[in-house]
Protein backbone atom coordinates (compact mmCIF):
# COMPACT_ATOMS: atom_id res chain seq x y z
CA UNK A 1 0.00 0.00 0.00
CA UNK A 2 1.62 3.19 -1.11
CA UNK A 3 -0.38 6.53 0.78
CA UNK A 4 -0.70 10.17 1.19
CA UNK A 5 -3.16 12.60 2.37
CA UNK A 6 -4.41 13.95 -0.71
CA UNK A 7 -5.77 12.79 -4.02
CA UNK A 8 -3.75 15.00 -6.34
CA UNK A 9 -0.76 13.44 -5.00
CA UNK A 10 -1.64 10.02 -5.10
CA UNK A 11 -2.96 10.13 -8.66
CA UNK A 12 0.81 12.03 -9.69
CA UNK A 13 2.83 9.27 -7.32
CA UNK A 14 0.66 6.45 -9.43
CA UNK A 15 2.25 8.64 -12.95
CA UNK A 16 5.35 8.26 -11.64
CA UNK A 17 5.59 3.74 -10.20
CA UNK A 18 4.39 3.96 -13.99
CA UNK A 19 7.80 5.41 -15.27
CA UNK A 20 9.81 3.34 -12.86
CA UNK A 21 8.09 -0.50 -12.31
CA UNK A 22 7.14 -3.37 -14.50
CA UNK A 23 3.35 -3.80 -15.03
CA UNK A 24 3.59 -7.24 -12.52
CA UNK A 25 5.11 -4.82 -9.82
CA UNK A 26 2.45 -2.32 -10.39
CA UNK A 27 -0.11 -5.11 -10.01
CA UNK A 28 1.41 -5.64 -6.48
CA UNK A 29 1.06 -1.89 -5.23
CA UNK A 30 -2.21 -0.17 -4.49
CA UNK A 31 -1.75 3.93 -4.37
CA UNK A 32 -4.70 5.56 -2.69
CA UNK A 33 -4.45 8.58 -0.16
CA UNK A 34 -5.94 7.38 3.09
CA UNK A 35 -9.22 9.01 3.42
CA UNK A 36 -9.93 7.31 0.13
CA UNK A 37 -8.85 3.69 1.77
CA UNK A 38 -10.94 4.56 4.74
CA UNK A 39 -14.23 4.76 2.68
CA UNK A 40 -13.31 2.16 0.91
CA UNK A 41 -12.59 -0.43 3.45
CA UNK A 42 -15.82 0.86 5.71
CA UNK A 43 -18.04 -0.15 2.70
CA UNK A 44 -16.75 -3.28 2.15
CA UNK A 45 -17.59 -3.93 6.51
CA UNK A 46 -21.47 -2.80 5.48
CA UNK A 47 -20.97 0.47 7.11
CA UNK A 48 -22.77 2.50 5.05
CA UNK A 49 -22.14 6.44 5.82
CA UNK A 50 -20.29 9.25 4.28
CA UNK A 51 -17.30 10.92 5.30
CA UNK A 52 -17.58 14.42 5.59
CA UNK A 53 -15.74 17.20 5.45
CA UNK A 54 -15.44 21.25 6.48
CA UNK A 55 -18.55 22.74 5.12
CA UNK A 56 -20.71 19.91 6.61
CA UNK A 57 -18.94 19.14 9.76
CA UNK A 58 -19.07 23.37 10.16
CA UNK A 59 -22.97 22.74 10.14
CA UNK A 60 -22.71 19.97 12.05
CA UNK A 61 -20.87 21.44 14.79
CA UNK A 62 -23.47 24.74 14.57
CA UNK A 63 -26.55 22.14 15.26
CA UNK A 64 -24.92 20.12 17.99
CA UNK A 65 -24.44 23.18 19.73
CA UNK A 66 -28.16 24.55 19.51
CA UNK A 67 -29.40 21.43 20.43
CA UNK A 68 -27.35 20.54 23.42
CA UNK A 69 -28.97 23.93 25.11
CA UNK A 70 -25.09 24.52 26.66
CA UNK A 71 -24.57 28.27 26.78
CA UNK A 72 -20.80 28.35 27.44
CA UNK A 73 -18.81 30.86 25.51
CA UNK A 74 -16.88 29.04 22.94
CA UNK A 75 -16.86 29.23 19.09
CA UNK A 76 -17.87 25.91 17.07
CA UNK A 77 -13.91 25.95 15.87
CA UNK A 78 -13.21 25.09 19.12
CA UNK A 79 -15.00 22.13 19.28
CA UNK A 80 -14.22 20.84 16.38
CA UNK A 81 -10.63 21.42 17.16
CA UNK A 82 -10.73 19.85 20.61
CA UNK A 83 -13.05 16.38 19.19
CA UNK A 84 -9.60 16.98 16.76
CA UNK A 85 -6.78 17.20 18.80
CA UNK A 86 -8.35 15.79 22.04
CA UNK A 87 -11.08 13.20 21.63
CA UNK A 88 -9.95 11.82 18.28
CA UNK A 89 -6.61 12.06 19.07
CA UNK A 90 -6.70 10.24 22.64
CA UNK A 91 -9.48 7.74 21.63
CA UNK A 92 -11.31 9.33 24.69
CA UNK A 93 -14.84 9.01 22.15
CA UNK A 94 -16.71 8.49 25.83
CA UNK A 95 -17.55 11.16 28.52
CA UNK A 96 -15.63 9.22 30.59
CA UNK A 97 -12.71 8.86 28.86
CA UNK A 98 -13.00 12.72 27.97
CA UNK A 99 -13.26 13.83 31.28
CA UNK A 100 -9.93 11.98 31.96
CA UNK A 101 -7.99 12.70 29.64
CA UNK A 102 -4.98 14.88 29.20
CA UNK A 103 -4.96 18.36 27.47
CA UNK A 104 -1.35 18.99 27.06
CA UNK A 105 -0.79 22.31 24.62
CA UNK A 106 -4.82 23.01 23.94
CA UNK A 107 -5.12 26.59 25.52
CA UNK A 108 -8.37 27.06 26.97
CA UNK A 109 -8.16 25.53 30.41
CA UNK A 110 -11.36 23.39 31.38
CA UNK A 111 -13.12 22.48 35.05
CA UNK A 112 -14.73 19.42 35.39
CA UNK A 113 -17.81 20.91 35.51
CA UNK A 114 -17.15 22.76 31.95
CA UNK A 115 -15.53 19.74 30.09
CA UNK A 116 -19.16 17.93 30.95
CA UNK A 117 -21.28 20.85 29.08
CA UNK A 118 -18.31 20.23 26.41
CA UNK A 119 -19.42 16.63 26.18
CA UNK A 120 -23.34 17.02 26.02
CA UNK A 121 -22.34 19.35 22.52
CA UNK A 122 -19.92 16.13 21.70
CA UNK A 123 -22.83 13.79 22.45
CA UNK A 124 -25.35 15.61 20.37
CA UNK A 125 -22.67 15.52 17.78
CA UNK A 126 -22.34 11.96 17.47
CA UNK A 127 -26.15 11.56 17.67
CA UNK A 128 -26.46 14.24 14.11
CA UNK A 129 -23.62 12.14 12.76
CA UNK A 130 -25.67 8.85 12.77
CA UNK A 131 -28.70 10.16 11.85
CA UNK A 132 -27.34 11.76 8.87
CA UNK A 133 -25.13 8.63 8.14
CA UNK A 134 -21.90 10.82 8.13
CA UNK A 135 -18.47 10.51 9.53
CA UNK A 136 -16.14 12.97 10.15
CA UNK A 137 -12.89 11.45 8.66
CA UNK A 138 -10.81 10.75 12.46
CA UNK A 139 -13.98 9.27 13.45
CA UNK A 140 -14.07 7.17 10.33
CA UNK A 141 -10.73 6.16 11.21
CA UNK A 142 -11.16 5.33 14.74
CA UNK A 143 -13.84 2.91 13.88
CA UNK A 144 -11.74 1.53 10.99
CA UNK A 145 -9.19 0.74 13.61
CA UNK A 146 -11.72 -1.27 15.32
CA UNK A 147 -12.62 -3.20 12.90
CA UNK A 148 -9.10 -4.35 11.92
CA UNK A 149 -8.28 -5.19 15.63
CA UNK A 150 -11.35 -7.68 15.91
CA UNK A 151 -10.53 -9.15 12.23
CA UNK A 152 -6.69 -8.12 11.69
CA UNK A 153 -6.54 -7.77 7.39
CA UNK A 154 -3.05 -9.41 5.69
CA UNK A 155 -3.98 -7.78 2.56
CA UNK A 156 -0.91 -5.97 2.74
CA UNK A 157 2.74 -6.28 3.75
CA UNK A 158 3.99 -2.79 3.52
CA UNK A 159 2.77 0.43 3.80
CA UNK A 160 4.38 3.05 2.12
CA UNK A 161 3.47 6.80 3.40
CA UNK A 162 4.49 10.27 1.59
CA UNK A 163 3.76 13.63 3.39
CA UNK A 164 4.03 11.91 6.63
CA UNK A 165 3.78 15.29 8.56
CA UNK A 166 0.32 15.59 7.44
CA UNK A 167 -1.23 12.50 9.03
CA UNK A 168 -3.14 12.67 12.40
CA UNK A 169 -2.24 10.52 15.55
CA UNK A 170 -5.55 8.62 14.43
CA UNK A 171 -4.04 7.66 11.06
CA UNK A 172 -1.12 6.80 12.16
CA UNK A 173 -2.58 4.17 14.71
CA UNK A 174 -5.22 3.41 11.60
CA UNK A 175 -1.58 1.91 9.67
CA UNK A 176 -0.31 -0.02 12.58
CA UNK A 177 -3.70 -1.36 12.78
CA UNK A 178 -3.36 -2.24 8.38
CA UNK A 179 0.06 -3.93 9.49
CA UNK A 180 -0.67 -5.06 13.26
CA UNK A 181 2.49 -7.41 13.51
CA UNK A 182 5.83 -5.10 13.38
CA UNK A 183 8.23 -6.69 10.87
CA UNK A 184 11.33 -5.43 8.80
CA UNK A 185 10.16 -3.12 5.91
CA UNK A 186 6.51 -2.80 7.24
CA UNK A 187 6.13 0.94 7.17
CA UNK A 188 8.11 3.37 5.50
CA UNK A 189 7.49 7.47 5.86
CA UNK A 190 8.62 10.09 4.67
CA UNK A 191 7.64 13.31 5.96
CA UNK A 192 9.25 17.37 6.43
CA UNK A 193 7.64 18.93 9.31
CA UNK A 194 8.40 22.12 7.71
CA UNK A 195 5.61 21.09 5.23
CA UNK A 196 2.88 20.72 7.61
CA UNK A 197 -0.05 22.99 6.75
CA UNK A 198 -3.23 21.24 7.59
CA UNK A 199 -2.42 21.58 11.28
CA UNK A 200 -2.07 18.00 12.71
CA UNK A 201 0.63 16.51 14.92
CA UNK A 202 1.75 12.84 15.53
CA UNK A 203 4.40 11.06 17.81
CA UNK A 204 4.75 7.83 16.14
CA UNK A 205 5.90 6.18 19.15
CA UNK A 206 2.87 6.84 20.76
CA UNK A 207 1.32 5.07 18.23
CA UNK A 208 3.24 2.40 18.08
CA UNK A 209 5.56 3.03 15.06
CA UNK A 210 9.38 2.87 15.91
CA UNK A 211 11.64 4.69 14.41
CA UNK A 212 13.96 5.10 17.08
CA UNK A 213 17.43 4.43 15.48
CA UNK A 214 16.06 4.07 12.39
CA UNK A 215 15.52 7.30 11.29
CA UNK A 216 17.49 8.91 8.80
CA UNK A 217 17.30 13.45 7.50
CA UNK A 218 17.53 13.98 3.39
CA UNK A 219 20.11 16.45 3.76
CA UNK A 220 20.76 17.62 0.28
CA UNK A 221 17.21 19.57 -1.60
CA UNK A 222 17.00 18.21 -5.32
CA UNK A 223 13.77 20.57 -6.27
CA UNK A 224 14.65 24.21 -5.72
CA UNK A 225 17.72 26.20 -5.62
CA UNK A 226 19.71 27.33 -2.68
CA UNK A 227 18.45 30.84 -3.09
CA UNK A 228 15.08 29.56 -3.11
CA UNK A 229 15.45 27.42 0.34
CA UNK A 230 17.08 29.91 1.79
CA UNK A 231 14.07 32.78 1.28
CA UNK A 232 11.44 30.00 1.83
CA UNK A 233 13.09 28.93 5.18
CA UNK A 234 13.94 32.44 6.73
CA UNK A 235 9.93 32.52 6.90
CA UNK A 236 9.99 29.94 9.07
CA UNK A 237 12.89 31.62 11.39
CA UNK A 238 12.82 30.42 15.26
CA UNK A 239 9.75 27.99 14.40
CA UNK A 240 10.72 24.29 16.15
CA UNK A 241 10.70 21.10 13.62
CA UNK A 242 10.06 17.77 14.85
CA UNK A 243 11.21 14.20 12.86
CA UNK A 244 7.57 12.91 13.89
CA UNK A 245 8.62 11.63 16.53
CA UNK A 246 9.67 14.68 18.85
CA UNK A 247 12.86 15.15 18.25
CA UNK A 248 14.15 17.97 16.45
CA UNK A 249 17.01 19.48 14.17
CA UNK A 250 18.48 22.20 12.84
CA UNK A 251 17.55 23.41 8.97
CA UNK A 252 21.19 24.49 8.32
CA UNK A 253 21.29 20.45 7.88
CA UNK A 254 19.59 20.74 4.72
CA UNK A 255 21.00 22.47 1.41
CA UNK A 256 20.58 22.71 -2.19
CA UNK A 257 22.62 21.85 -5.19
CA UNK A 258 21.29 24.22 -8.23
CA UNK A 259 21.53 28.11 -7.72
CA UNK A 260 19.70 31.00 -9.63
CA UNK A 261 17.87 34.51 -8.28
CA UNK A 262 15.97 34.55 -4.99
CA UNK A 263 12.05 35.16 -5.32
CA UNK A 264 11.03 38.44 -6.41
CA UNK A 265 8.18 40.11 -4.80
CA UNK A 266 5.97 43.48 -6.58
CA UNK A 267 3.69 44.70 -4.97
CA UNK A 268 0.88 46.62 -6.34
CA UNK A 269 -2.10 49.01 -5.66
CA UNK A 270 -4.59 47.25 -7.38
CA UNK A 271 -5.62 43.77 -8.66
CA UNK A 272 -5.43 44.92 -11.99
CA UNK A 273 -2.15 45.91 -12.08
CA UNK A 274 -0.77 42.88 -10.50
CA UNK A 275 -2.56 40.47 -13.56
CA UNK A 276 -0.89 42.58 -15.61
CA UNK A 277 2.93 42.07 -14.60
CA UNK A 278 1.87 38.61 -14.14
CA UNK A 279 0.85 38.72 -17.90
CA UNK A 280 3.54 39.93 -18.63
CA UNK A 281 5.71 37.79 -16.67
CA UNK A 282 4.38 34.23 -17.91
CA UNK A 283 4.14 35.99 -21.72
CA UNK A 284 7.90 36.44 -21.66
CA UNK A 285 8.64 32.58 -20.33
CA UNK A 286 6.63 30.98 -22.80
CA UNK A 287 8.38 33.56 -25.79
CA UNK A 288 11.22 32.19 -24.13
CA UNK A 289 10.73 28.58 -24.94
CA UNK A 290 9.19 27.21 -21.46
CA UNK A 291 6.05 25.09 -21.85
CA UNK A 292 2.70 26.68 -20.28
CA UNK A 293 2.72 23.31 -17.77
CA UNK A 294 5.63 24.53 -16.79
CA UNK A 295 4.07 27.17 -14.78
CA UNK A 296 2.08 27.36 -12.12
CA UNK A 297 -0.06 30.42 -10.24
CA UNK A 298 -1.28 29.65 -6.71
CA UNK A 299 -3.59 31.80 -4.65
CA UNK A 300 -4.88 31.38 -0.82
CA UNK A 301 -8.72 31.02 -1.49
CA UNK A 302 -10.70 29.65 -3.73
CA UNK A 303 -12.48 32.91 -4.51
CA UNK A 304 -9.38 34.59 -5.25
CA UNK A 305 -8.46 31.83 -7.55
CA UNK A 306 -11.35 32.99 -9.57
CA UNK A 307 -10.10 36.54 -10.22
CA UNK A 308 -6.47 35.08 -12.05
CA UNK A 309 -8.87 32.34 -13.92
CA UNK A 310 -10.93 35.00 -15.41
CA UNK A 311 -7.63 37.95 -16.09
CA UNK A 312 -5.12 35.00 -17.83
CA UNK A 313 -7.53 33.96 -20.37
CA UNK A 314 -8.63 37.63 -21.37
CA UNK A 315 -5.15 37.81 -21.70
CA UNK A 316 -4.62 34.79 -24.11
CA UNK A 317 -3.04 33.11 -21.70
CA UNK A 318 -4.92 29.49 -21.36
CA UNK A 319 -5.61 27.58 -17.82
CA UNK A 320 -5.68 24.66 -16.28
CA UNK A 321 -7.34 24.51 -13.00
CA UNK A 322 -6.19 21.67 -10.37
CA UNK A 323 -8.56 20.52 -8.46
CA UNK A 324 -8.80 18.27 -5.07
CA UNK A 325 -10.19 14.91 -6.70
CA UNK A 326 -8.93 15.96 -10.49
CA UNK A 327 -5.76 14.75 -11.76
CA UNK A 328 -3.41 17.18 -13.74
CA UNK A 329 -3.59 16.61 -17.38
CA UNK A 330 -0.32 16.77 -18.36
CA UNK A 331 -1.36 16.88 -22.27
CA UNK A 332 -2.93 19.98 -21.56
CA UNK A 333 -0.98 22.93 -23.18
CA UNK A 334 -2.03 25.69 -20.28
CA UNK A 335 -0.59 27.39 -17.14
CA UNK A 336 -1.85 25.68 -14.10
CA UNK A 337 -4.09 27.56 -11.58
CA UNK A 338 -4.56 26.20 -7.91
CA UNK A 339 -4.78 27.19 -4.46
CA UNK A 340 -1.67 27.11 -2.32
CA UNK A 341 -3.34 23.57 -0.31
CA UNK A 342 -3.78 21.97 -3.87
CA UNK A 343 -0.08 22.13 -5.44
CA UNK A 344 1.61 19.79 -1.86
CA UNK A 345 3.52 17.16 -3.28
CA UNK A 346 4.12 18.70 -6.94
CA UNK A 347 6.30 20.57 -8.33
CA UNK A 348 6.75 23.28 -11.80
CA UNK A 349 9.93 25.16 -12.74
CA UNK A 350 7.91 28.53 -11.86
CA UNK A 351 5.80 29.27 -9.34
CA UNK A 352 3.36 32.70 -9.29
CA UNK A 353 2.30 33.24 -5.64
CA UNK A 354 -0.32 36.04 -6.22
CA UNK A 355 -2.57 38.13 -3.92
CA UNK A 356 0.18 37.51 -0.84
CA UNK A 357 -1.73 40.36 0.54
CA UNK A 358 -2.23 41.59 4.54
CA UNK A 359 -4.93 39.24 6.04
CA UNK A 360 -4.81 36.66 3.17
CA UNK A 361 -1.51 35.36 3.95
CA UNK A 362 -2.17 34.64 6.89
CA UNK A 363 -5.69 34.45 6.22
CA UNK A 364 -7.60 36.07 8.87
CA UNK A 365 -10.43 33.85 9.15
CA UNK A 366 -7.87 30.90 9.69
CA UNK A 367 -6.23 32.42 13.02
CA UNK A 368 -8.52 31.73 15.96
CA UNK A 369 -7.41 35.23 18.26
CA UNK A 370 -9.04 33.77 21.16
CA UNK A 371 -7.07 31.23 22.03
CA UNK A 372 -3.31 32.02 22.35
CA UNK A 373 -2.08 28.54 21.50
CA UNK A 374 -4.20 27.83 18.42
CA UNK A 375 -3.14 31.31 17.21
CA UNK A 376 0.08 30.31 17.20
CA UNK A 377 -0.42 27.19 15.54
CA UNK A 378 -2.37 28.59 12.97
CA UNK A 379 0.23 31.25 12.26
CA UNK A 380 2.60 28.22 12.18
CA UNK A 381 0.44 26.60 9.52
CA UNK A 382 -0.22 29.33 7.63
CA UNK A 383 3.89 30.17 7.31
CA UNK A 384 4.48 26.53 6.72
CA UNK A 385 1.32 26.51 3.80
CA UNK A 386 3.68 29.72 2.33
CA UNK A 387 7.18 27.96 2.16
CA UNK A 388 5.36 25.07 0.75
CA UNK A 389 4.23 27.27 -2.18
CA UNK A 390 7.54 28.77 -2.88
CA UNK A 391 8.85 25.20 -2.72
CA UNK A 392 7.27 23.80 -5.42
CA UNK A 393 9.63 25.94 -8.06
CA UNK A 394 12.11 24.51 -9.58
CA UNK A 395 13.88 27.49 -11.16
CA UNK A 396 12.27 30.65 -10.00
CA UNK A 397 9.71 31.96 -7.48
CA UNK A 398 7.36 35.35 -7.66
CA UNK A 399 5.79 36.64 -5.38
CA UNK A 400 3.14 39.74 -6.05
CA UNK A 401 0.35 41.58 -4.06
CA UNK A 402 -2.35 44.66 -4.32
CA UNK A 403 -2.84 47.12 -1.84
CA UNK A 404 -1.00 46.24 2.04
CA UNK A 405 1.26 43.03 1.12
CA UNK A 406 1.73 40.12 3.85
CA UNK A 407 3.26 40.46 6.84
CA UNK A 408 5.25 37.47 6.31
CA UNK A 409 7.04 39.31 3.24
CA UNK A 410 9.92 40.96 3.93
Amino acid sequence: MFTTFTANLAGDIKDNLRKICTVEELRRIEVIHLDAWVSQFLRENDFSYTIVYDDVTEKLWEDAIARSGESIDLPPSFYSDEWAKVVAAHEAFTREKYLKVMRIGRGTRLDRKTRMQIWNVFDEYLSLMKEQQVRDVDTAMYECSVVLSKNPSAAYSSVIIDEGQDFSANAYRLIRSIIPEEHRNDIFIVGDSHQRIYNKRAVLSKCGINIRGRSSYLRVNYRTTEEIRKYAFAILKDIPFDNLDDEYEEESLCQSLTHGEYPKFMGFKTLTDECDYIVNEITSLTKSGIKPSDICLVARTHKLLDDYKKALPKAGIRVYEIKRNKLDDRTFDGIRIATMHRVKGLEFQYMFIAAANNRVIPLASAINENDPVSKNESLTSEKCLLYVALTRAQKAAYITSYGAKSEFIS
